[in-house]
């Protein structure tokens, strides 16, 4: 049987459960391994509170009017993946592969697997370390936020990173994504071998349609410790160009650093992240807004009850920061900011199948709104509220 055959049969077997207990194949004398974490669940989500319009005097940043989504009910695959991984080893030095595509269940909305997740190329050597092209988490997203929420957080409600790792306010204008929380193609990384626990990164993508005016790059550096108990990061990223404040043919940089700590010991699974978001631009000109600063934090808890049940919360919030204008007139961020709390429950019939059930709540500060699809879209100060029991099935 050829290769792509092969593939794509152990694919299938895999999606419906018949693959062996290993989910891999040797093929061309390297591994190849079918993987997928899927998590449909029904949810609930309602929105109250808020108004639609602000006072354009209240804040200086964002729009000032705005509509919430309505209430709804649905089935949702959440951010059910399904990957294929091989590598292949020469020596010391292994060369390998990653893809990974979303599960969509929605018969309406296109392809069984509806777009890429991960799609890289890698080559590793024990003495030199890892290089990696393709698309993929920038290393301030992978070395950071390293408790999500009994493994169904991706995408999901109940995950800290559309407030931890983004802002409440949103420009009509603007040409570039505010969060932090990232995977880009185009992108190349360097991942150092681990010496004494301690190991580095660096990551850069490149703007294929870069011109004189505008160079639109993502650039991330991170370092981490670690041992079988704690994890301590430092991580920054930089956005070139994204241009959040005005669309300007101005050059902007929008910088994240962040702190992250990890504690974990017997039924214990504990994470907390300190980040610091900065967006400028320069060259602007009379009362416009040319940089904001703010502040973010998120705590998260596990707690294993046994070996069959976990129980989960995380709380995050946002601060409603700083800013200033080109001119030197005052800036207004009044009201900006929000903050949510999680909870969770988890049974485990095995390591790869579980039900589950989340419940969450979401509340932006009076002058800001949340535009997200994973935590829904809120009127200025208003609460969203989501409930959902979900089946999750891992191999």
């Amino acid at each position: 049987m050829t290769f792509k055959y092969r593939a794509l049969t152990l694919g299938c077997f895999a999606a419906f459960g018949l693959a062996g207990a290993a989910h891999s194949v040797e093929l061309a004398g390297g591994a190849l391994e079918v993987y997928g974490n899927l998590y449909p669940q029904y949810q609930s989500t309602s929105v109250t509170g808020g108004t639609t319009s602000i006072s354009s005097t209240a804040t200086s940043m964002g729009k000032v009017t705005y509509a919430a989504q309505p209430d709804k009910t649905q089935i949702t695959p959440v951010g059910s993946y399904v990957g294929f991984k091989g590598k292949k080893a020469f020596g010391e030095t292994q060369v390998g592969f990653d893809i990974q595509g979303v599960v969509n269940i929605q018969k309406t909305a296109g392809a069984f697997l509806s777009e890429p997740r991960d799609a890289y190329v890698y080559i590793s050597n024990k003495t030199l370390g890892k290089f990696t092209v393709g698309q993929m988490d920038t290393v301030y997203k992978s070395y950071g936020d390293r408790n999500r929420m009994l493994g169904v957080a991706s995408s999901n409600f109940v995950s800290t990173s559309g407030i931890l790792s983004d802002i409440t306010w949103k420009k009509a204008s603007g040409s570039g994504s505010s969060s932090f929380h990232t995977r880009t193609e185009n992108q190349v990384s360097y991942e150092t071998p681990v010496f004494n626990g301690v190991q580095g990164a660096i990551s850069t993508t490149i703007d294929q349609d870069a011109d004189q005016a505008s160079s639109k790059t993502i650039g991330a550096k991170a370092i981490r410790w670690s041992n079988k108990e704690f994890y301590v990061s430092v991580q920054e990223e930089n956005h070139n160009d994204f241009r959040l404040l005005s669309t300007a043919l101005t050059n902007s940089k929008d910088t994240g650093k962040r702190l992250s700590l990890g504690y974990k010991k017997g039924p214990w699974n504990l994470a907390t992240d300190f980040s610091t978001l900065q967006y400028t631009q320069s060259g602007l000109t009379g009362s416009a807004v040319n940089s904001y600063k703010t502040n973010t934090m998120q705590v998260t808890a596990e707690y294993a009850v046994n070996s069959n049940i976990r129980l989960a919360v995380n709380t995050v919030r946002g601060d409603a920061g700083s800013c200033s204008k080109a001119d030197g007139s005052a800036c207004l961020t009044t009201g900006l900011g929000g903050s949510a709390v999680n909870f969770g429950a988890m049974y485990s019939f095995d390591k790869n199948i579980s039900v589950y059930a989340l419940v969450g709540s979401a509340s932006a500060n009076e002058n800001a709104f949340f535009a997200s699809k994973a935590i829904a879209s809120t009127n200025f100060g208003g609460t969203v509220k989501n409930m959902a029991v979900g089946i999750q099935a891992k191999f």
